[in-house]
């Protein structure tokens, strides 16, 4: 249980610790879902521009964009990839990718760097040439020691990049983001379009705030309201702390097994100590003895803690193999750990050796208070 307690301690951390590829400090993220009857694809990129364009007009506002999804959580777009110049799949085996349509603020309002190449640019929009920006995951996947700058692209689903002669440049490279839950395959293939050349109305929002993400709110409310006062916020969270909600559940297993942990290490260690308790009392004459005859107290301390050392031992041995099926067991259902942590074993040993010890010696201590002159009376 020590061990089981502290591997999922130890996931906690790596994930506090994980880089997820952009900076998710004063990030407010929400959604919006107008009416897909009012504004339908063909009018989806204009909601946006108008949406993007009130709340990036407010003060505490730096920057905005919009996706299907918030990095770190669940529903992002799945599609297909299909490469022009390539023999295409049958349907069923083309690879999947993540896809997103996204304004052309969106790298910098997440804190993406670009890698190679170009991000989207105003200009980007219907009726303009078609263009895609790649992650870094993606470019080592489908072009291992090849440039994909230049390379053109489609998709499976229903957007209108779904046929190779609606295929979509790529002219940028940017650093990989954590799309998906960290302890759910993070870092996927992205590929990223312009919303302006296609995009739904109902989008995930993202906006950098300068202060606090929550002062934002009634703000971005009221700018939202003068693009259609029937659009409402969904959703609204601080990034950073709906990170910490998806975790949830991992710190509650943390307690639960810490809580376990604690009260079994107590349990063990009055066991071990009942069980020295009721040696010394067994051979109270025989201790006795040894203390008349001149024995030094580290011999009868040494006599007495063999008794309990024996099973403490064989139980600590029987803990370390429980521990490592726990470990492959807990390996994949948490983040970031291995099923042996060397670090984490040696600190569980070191402990339980050092608490079975300590109540080793602190009960066979009792037997140094035999007086001698009553056990040759009880002889």
């Amino acid at each position: 249980m020590l061990f089981a307690g502290g591997l999922l301690a130890l996931s906690w951390s790596r994930l506090e610790n994980t880089d997820v590829g952009f900076d998710r400090s004063h990030l407010l993220t929400f959604w919006i879902r107008p009416s897909e009857v009012r504004y339908p694809v063909a009018k989806a990129p204009a909601l946006i521009d108008r949406v993007l364009d009130e709340i990036r007009a407010l003060p505490d506002v730096e920057a905005a964009t919009v996706d299907g999804c918030a990095p770190v959580g669940s529903g992002c777009a799945n599609s297909t990839l299909y490469v022009v110049g390539r023999p295409e799949p049958a349907p069923n085996e083309a690879p999947p990718v993540l896809r997103h349509y996204v304004a052309p603020d969106h790298f910098r309002t997440l804190g993406v760097p670009l890698l190679r190449g170009r991000v989207f640019q105003p200009t980007d929009r219907a009726g303009s040439p078609r263009v895609a920006v790649i992650s870094l995951a993606a470019a080592r996947r489908f072009w291992p020691g090849e440039d994909p700058i230049g390379q053109r692209v489609w998709f499976g689903g229903g957007s209108s990049f779904n046929s190779p002669d609606s295929s979509a440049e790529i002219v940028g490279i940017v650093g990989d983001v954590a799309n998906q839950p960290l302890t759910d395959h993070p870092f996927q293939p992205d590929f990223y379009t312009p919303y302006k050349q296609f995009t739904f109305s109902s989008r995930a929002v993202l906006v950098r705030t300068r202060g606090a993400p929550a002062a934002a709110v009634e703000p971005i409310r009221r700018a939202l309201a003068r693009v259609d006062p029937d659009i409402t916020l969904f959703d609204v969270h601080a990034l950073d702390e709906q990170i910490h909600l998806s975790w949830g559940r991992l710190a509650y297993q943390i307690r639960l097994f810490g809580s376990f942990a604690v009260a079994a290490l107590l349990l063990a260690a009055t066991g071990i100590f009942a069980l020295i308790a009721h040696g010394v009392s067994d051979r109270r004459s025989e201790i006795g003895v040894r203390l008349a005859l001149g024995a030094s107290a580290m011999n009868v301390v040494t006599i007495v803690s063999r008794q309990g050392a024996g099973p403490a031992l064989i139980g600590v041995g029987i803990g370390l193999l429980a521990a490592v099926a726990a470990g492959r067991w807990l390996m994949a259902l948490v983040y970031g750990v291995s099923a042996i942590e060397p670090a984490l074993v040696a600190g569980v040993l070191g402990l339980t050796a050092l608490v079975s010890l300590g109540t080793t010696v602190l009960a066979a201590r009792r037997a140094l208070a035999i007086p001698p002159s009553e056990a040759m009376r009880g002889n």
